[in-house]
């Protein structure tokens, strides 16, 4: 895995079609929230996810390596049922450069609080020698922006 991206980094706000969560409005409303984090709604243990995140703690920061004991089957990570809508966006990081195409299961997949807490876990940076923690990855967001004349896309059935 070359880089983690929390998904709540995707800043898209869609009008919610999982009728048992109340849609949030602003991301700092759900990255504050225990109950799901963007489009990573908090729920059954992820089982497959379950493979990568025992060995979170192994890799924490950037340039942490492990091999894993076991094949991951990444195909295994989607949801069921995989339609999905699309648009062209950008990092949410600087440089902000608009060069990511960002994709959004209408299905949502599932994770448990305690797989995502050890996601939070994750870092931004490299380990310093000083002992000194690299920035959290939680609350690396910009404020929401307008989709302009970006095209969203939908792909697959409702």
């Amino acid at each position: 895995m070359e880089r983690f991206m929390d998904v709540s980094e995707a800043k898209v706000i869609i009008q919610s079609r999982w009728p048992r969560r109340a849609p949030r409005t602003d991301v700092s409303d759900t990255l504050d929230a225990d109950d799901d984090v963007g489009l990573l709604p908090v729920g059954a243990a992820h089982s497959v996810l379950e493979q990568v995140v025992r060995l979170l703690p192994y890799i924490r920061h950037k340039g942490d390596k492990v091999t894993m004991a076991e094949p991951l089957d990444p195909a295994a990570l989607l949801p069921a049922c995989t339609a999905y809508w699309t648009y062209p966006g950008s990092l949410t990081t600087p440089p902000c450069t608009e060069s990511v195409t960002w994709i959004l299961f209408k299905e949502p997949v599932e994770v448990s609080r305690e797989q995502l807490a050890n996601m939070r876990k994750m870092r931004s940076g490299e380990a310093s020698l000083g002992g000194v923690e690299s920035m959290e990855l939680l609350h690396n967001y910009r404020p929401t922006l307008p989709l302009g004349n970006r095209e969203l896309r939908e792909y697959g059935g409702n």
